[in-house]
């Protein structure tokens, strides 16, 4: 890959005051009190034409009379979710390819990461280090609706870090795949993953122990507990774990460190507070803390050579208004910070802080939600030349679903960003959905995006001292690009979700995408033997595929679900189409489920094919293939009995078939090509009991 020649566009004075006007006028509408009541909310019942009367009861939450919806309690219904449209709706309603991993598929499956849970989605393709869906890896983490992660000391692939406290935590994931910039902004052009924790309803804890074996007997341990309560109008949950193990204990490898182990450590911590004022409005305070330690074993120097260690604390503050309204509000405060060992006695870090304000107004046929935001990232690298290097952006977004007749729904939004770097960039959506019947929706979705450089990609540098030479041998120093252009492009998709009947159904969608100014890492020809990167605007990247996903219930206690993607991504060149590789260009998911009263017993299955194992150049001499093996196929089998109902035991047979695979690319180490497999064969015992 070549650079392309950085030239900017000038833009008009017309164009500049258009966007002026449209984020006052934004900006007005968000202002506007959280209780403005329309006139079509005061007109008699009997005058109005709207399909949906809305009802409340003295002291509780209004009721959509319709579908007998309570807004303030949709996380207990599979088929609603807030993260597509930032409100609560029925996914029949919703013009997205949704996925929604539920607090009960947890519970059976006793899912050990995020990256588990992940893993078994449709199209969905997880590694130590990013998300891919929809042929991109630019995949924003949520967690209730605010920004998890910031990258900043990071790379474009590894924008979306997955470690995430005990996953006694999660209510539930909610995973929707495509361009969703003009509603979350920068990072969000391949898709939303959104973590729901849980909230205290009632006086419980829990302790959760577990161990495992794998083909050496070294294991991991994990140690969980939660305690959750409420006293009046005030909740709390909490959860922290204990885990030290060797997760990545091999079948084989390339070399040394491909068939390497590592050696883990962590802990971590988390704290939901919640306080009901009214039945409309409360106050949440979430704080995370993670703790993360590794160190990676050589079996050919018999001893652990490199470590790392990872921090991050999260704490939010939110006021949230009209809930149990279908248009809920919220203004919050976020304070996320990053942290992780380098070479160098200063370590990289980054904080993002930020305020977030969203409101909300239904009125006719119109569901009109608008929002403010203000982040600021800064990061600090001392081995690598920057610190305290500051971004500010401020953003504003407004989105009107509007409901034409029972059938057809039409969501038109657009988004404004201001970046004290990049300057102003606007992002259009509109998606329309049809639902001709209850069990039946077509839906499409276009869409344009916007992402923004990492502090690292600008300011890094050459480091001049003595770590050089250790720097140039992990790979850990790049050459950073200041005249770096933001990556522009647009996504669509179209699909079709029916219901056969209660127990069969069935989806299929077609995606498309292009990526102007691709940002990446490059080789320096000078030094092919180091990996030393030098950050660029590379060819414009176009993906397409489609995914199909198949589900019957055969009866009370069995049932299986089927799924298939095709991923095609490439590089747009001078000189014809280069292939851009992907860890699962043709992706299958298999799950069989077992259920009767205490037992549960799920197979999930996880296959890949025409892998592009091929050659590929780095610098004009080394050729190396991108990923070691053509083909894998991975079975994972999850039992869980409940003795009783406080107690449960669980069995967890992860890579059965013990595979050697690789969801990331192949690498150089001092010259020479090194693997990145999962895990190998394990297997998990564990007990959980309630109290």
């Amino acid at each position: 890959m070549v650079n392309k020649t950085f030239r900017r566009k000038s833009t008009g004075g017309g164009y500049k005051r258009r966007l002026r006007l449209l984020a006052a006028s934004l900006a007005l509408t968000t202002l506007l009190p959280a209780n403005l009541t329309f006139a079509e909310e005061v007109t008699p019942a009997e005058e109005v034409a709207a399909p949906v009367e809305k009802v409340a009861a003295p002291d509780e939450t209004a009721v959509d009379a319709e579908t007998n919806v309570d807004y303030l309690n949709y996380l207990e219904l599979e088929d609603f979710l807030i993260t597509a449209e930032r409100i609560p709706t029925n996914k029949w309603e919703t013009p997205a390819n949704v996925t929604v991993i539920t607090a009960r598929e947890i519970e059976e499956n006793h899912y050990q990461s995020i990256d588990e849970a992940l893993s078994h989605v449709n199209g969905v393709v997880v590694s130590s280090s990013y998300i891919q869906m929809n042929g991109g890896s630019r995949v924003l983490v949520l967690v209730d609706g605010r920004r998890w992660f910031d990258p900043q000391v990071n790379t474009q692939e590894q924008k979306a870090l997955t470690w995430f406290p005990s996953m006694k935590m999660i209510e539930r994931i909610e995973v929707v795949k495509g361009g969703n910039s003009a509603l979350y902004g920068s990072d969000a052009f391949s898709g939303v993953v959104n973590i729901v924790t849980k909230k205290g309803t009632r006086n419980e804890t829990t302790v959760d122990l577990s161990t495992s074996t794998n083909r050496h007997h070294r294991g991991h341990h994990q140690y969980e507990l939660t305690n959750q309560g409420t006293v009046g109008k005030f909740g709390w949950f909490l959860a922290g774990r204990l885990y030290n193990g060797h997760p990545w204990e091999y079948k084989s490898g390339y070399n040394d460190f491909g068939a390497s182990t590592t050696a883990d450590k962590e802990h971590d911590i988390s704290v939901r507070l919640d306080q009901r004022f009214t039945d409309r409005d409360s106050l949440t305070l979430d704080f995370m803390h993670i703790s993360h330690d590794s160190k990676y074993y050589s079996p050919a120097a018999k001893e652990y050579g490199y470590s790392s260690n990872s921090v991050i604390n999260n704490v939010s503050l939110s006021y949230n208004f009209k809930e149990g309204t279908s248009t809920p509000g919220w203004l919050r405060y976020i304070n996320n910070y990053y942290t992780y060992s380098d070479l160098g006695t200063e370590n990289p870090h980054a904080r993002l802080q930020g305020i977030e304000y969203q409101n909300g107004w239904e009125f006719g046929q119109h569901k009109l939600i608008a929002g403010l935001e203000w982040h600021k990232s800064t990061a600090s690298d001392v081995l690598h030349g920057f610190e305290s290097k500051s971004i500010n952006t401020k953003s504003v977004y407004l989105q009107d679903t509007i409901a034409m007749g029972d059938k057809w729904r039409l969501i038109p939004g657009a988004r404004y960003d201001h970046s004290s770097k990049f300057g102003s960039h606007w992002s259009p959506k509109v998606a329309a959905n049809y639902r001709p019947d209850e069990k039946t929706k077509f839906y499409a979705t276009w869409g344009k995006s916007y992402n923004v450089p990492l502090i690292r990609e600008l300011y890094s540098v050459y480091p001049d001292d003595e770590n050089t030479l250790r720097a140039r041998a992990t790979g850990e120093f790049r050459l950073s690009n200041p005249n770096l252009r933001p990556e522009k492009g647009y996504s669509a998709i179209i699909g079709i979700e029916h219901d056969f009947s209660d127990k069969v159904g069935v989806g299929i969608n077609y995606f498309y995408s292009k990526m102007d100014d691709l940002i990446g890492w490059g080789i320096d020809k000078e030094l092919k033997t180091f990996q030393l990167y030098q950050a660029g605007n590379y060819y414009p990247m176009k993906s397409r595929g489609f995914e199909i996903t198949f589900r019957q219930k055969i009866d009370d206690h069995f049932g299986y679900n089927l799924g298939y993607s095709h991923t095609h991504t490439h590089l747009d060149t001078n000189d014809g189409d280069a292939p851009y590789y992907r860890p699962q260009p043709n992706g299958y998911r298999v799950g069989l489920n077992y259920h009767n009263r205490g037992l549960k017993a799920n197979l999930l299955g996880i296959m890949a094919s025409n892998i592009n194992i091929h050659d590929r150049a780095w610098g004009d001499a080394i050729k190396m293939p991108s990923y070691p093996t053509r083909r894998y196929a991975i079975l994972d089998f999850n039992l869980s009995y409940d003795l009783n109902d406080n107690v449960n035991f669980y069995f967890k047979a992860l890579n059965l078939t013990n595979q050697h695979y690789s969801n990331e690319e192949s690498t150089l180490l001092n010259g020479v090509r090194t693997d990145y497999p999962a895990s190998g064969r394990q297997f998990i015992y564990g007990v959980n009991c309630k109290f």
